[in-house]
């Protein structure tokens, strides 16, 4: 019962900083690097808008958009 629970307690302590994954991308561009420049942000917004545009130019699109087999479309 010992074992059982220092093994449970050794695993929650190990988890505190896993989704922090910034440290083994340094090549790649954080939010924060990208907000305090107006010109990264420019192109982050035309990337977003482009993304847009391009998976939902059209709402009915078989290829793109999955809501269309939907009953409520």
């Amino acid at each position: 019962l010992l074992s059982i629970i220092a093994c449970v307690g050794a695993g929650l302590q190990s988890c505190s900083d896993h989704l922090n994954v910034e440290r083994y991308f340094n090549d790649r561009q954080d939010l924060e690097r990208i907000f305090n420049s107006r010109d990264y942000t420019e192109q982050w917004l035309a990337n977003a808008y482009y993304q847009l545009l391009s998976f939902n130019l059209e709402i009915g699109h078989v290829r793109f958009t999955l809501t269309n087999y939907s009953d409520d479309m």
